[in-house]
């Protein structure tokens, strides 16, 4: 994994995470970041720039979220949700889905109470309730759920479907679909902008 010094943008020694390496995330404090590969979740120390931890994964890793207090890493699987301790480096729950597959995203509202995965070639989003690490609903939305966004204040979720060429619109606090806009071909990402008033 390349490492970029910002201030400079100059390259330092890159750190070897394993194979299939995952985008990663890091702690509130931006002393730690966790970098998932095809069999390990590395733990490194971002002012040293070194690996201190190492989590044996059972299976081969998708998306990951932390949450917003830092005490867990959740690490989707082809078919479980994994959850990472990071006091302890430990997977301390596995969380079944609903829809064993492919995940393609993973989201976590912003007061840590909910995580939205989509799978791809699947027609739901899987919803896990972060206080008892289980399955909570899943949410019907179009075909193909690619990419998912939360809105700044956790009240919304918002799918792009590959394959039915819509976006769904989850409402959080009950988890319903309240509308489903067309789109364009195929969308594949999502992003939410938050306008001044």
């Amino acid at each position: 994994m390349p490492v970029i010094q910002t201030s400079d943008c100059t390259g330092r020694a890159p750190l070897f995470v394993g194979i299939y390496a995952q985008q990663p995330v890091v702690s509130p404090d931006g002393s730690k970041l966790y970098a998932a590969s095809a069999s390990t979740l590395s733990v490194i120390d971002t002012a040293a720039d070194v690996i201190v931890a190492t989590v044996p994964l059972p299976d081969i890793p998708g998306p990951m979220v932390m949450t917003p207090d830092g005490s867990k890493v959740y690490l989707t699987t082809w078919s479980d949700v994994l959850v990472v301790d990071t006091a302890t480096n430990a997977i301390i729950a596995t969380v079944p889905t609903a829809v064993p597959g492919i995940p393609s995203d993973m989201v976590i509202t912003p007061d840590g109470s909910k995580i939205y995965i989509s799978a791809f070639d699947e027609t739901v989003v899987s919803v896990i309730q972060t206080s008892t690490n289980t399955l909570l609903t899943t949410v019907k939305v179009g075909e193909r759920p690619v990419d998912l966004a939360v809105t700044p204040d956790g009240s919304k979720v918002y799918v792009a479907n590959q394959g039915s060429d819509t976006v769904s619109v989850i409402r959080t606090s009950d988890d319903t679909v309240v509308t489903t806009v067309q789109v364009g071909k195929s969308p594949q990402a999502l992003g939410i902008t938050v306008v001044p008033p």
